[in-house]
């Protein structure tokens, strides 16, 4: 930031995934959501996701701000970073809040907010955050992504950090469905990019590499980096990202307000 002094960021914390499975686990076990029965034998296939979000945030924004994170779900993200990585006051965006999910995190000191973030205004004042968390753009947030996007720049302060999450293009098993008429139920961008001819331009599914940084210089934030991370894929999908190395299966930006 220019003519202003940077804000002071701890050392990024380092946690291995089998502690941090340890953690949540217990979290789940002590502070059960009576809606998600199964929320114990899901929990393993988000420990990385939520390792790589929380050490992308602490590495780059203040722990003594506010943090803000977006599509709050499970509240175990949130609950991670304020007990694990130190940051003082979270807020969770959530549209449809459980009451269990309100009793988790008020065992935290953690707000939730209730919004429709993809069509309504965060209940929040102009600049009220340090740093904001989207961990995943789902598909049912696509059409409303510029809106969303839009608050987030409303409510950070000048200068805070997003770190937005996303499924890669080259998710073979969740981008791509096969339609009546063998239609591609992508964007014409993801079409021609990767099967070299136009699809039927439906905006279905999560944003790719290009549309999300379209998306974000729109919004107003600057880019400041770009992390794809693998992760365990079934056979093909490996393949192809072995062969095209921009293929990771999660995609994560870190992003700032100028």
């Amino acid at each position: 930031m220019s003519g202003q002094d940077e804000p002071a960021v701890d050392a990024p914390k380092t946690m291995s995934v089998s502690s941090a499975g340890d953690v949540l686990a217990g979290l789940v076990r002590d502070y059960p959501l009576p809606e998600w029965p199964t929320e114990a034998r899901e929990l393993r296939r988000h420990v990385s996701h939520y390792l790589n979000l929380c050490e992308y945030l602490g590495s780059s924004c203040p722990k003594d701000g506010r943090l803000l994170s977006v599509e709050c779900e499970s509240g175990l993200l949130e609950i991670l970073l304020k007990r694990e990585y130190g940051f003082e006051s979270i807020a969770g965006i959530s549209s449809r809040p459980s009451p269990g999910l309100v009793r988790r995190l008020a065992a935290f000191d953690i707000r939730i907010l209730p919004c429709r973030v993809d069509r309504d205004p965060i209940p929040e004042e102009d600049g009220a955050f340090t740093g904001i968390l989207f961990p995943r753009v789902r598909e049912h947030l696509r059409s409303g992504l510029p809106h969303a996007l839009a608050e987030c720049r409303r409510v950070l302060t000048s200068g805070g950090t997003l770190v937005l999450g996303t499924t890669h293009v080259a998710e073979f098993g969740s981008g791509v469905c096969l339609r009546k008429r063998d239609r591609m139920a992508w964007s014409q961008e993801r079409t021609t990019l990767l099967m070299g001819k136009p699809g039927n331009g439906e905006p279905t599914g999560e944003p790719t590499e290009w549309e999300s940084t379209r998306l974000l210089g729109e919004a107003g934030f600057l880019i400041d980096k770009v992390r794809l991370v693998s992760g365990r894929l079934r056979t093909w999908p490996s393949l192809f990202s072995s062969l095209w190395p921009r293929g990771g299966r999660q995609m994560y930006f870190i992003a700032r307000l100028p």
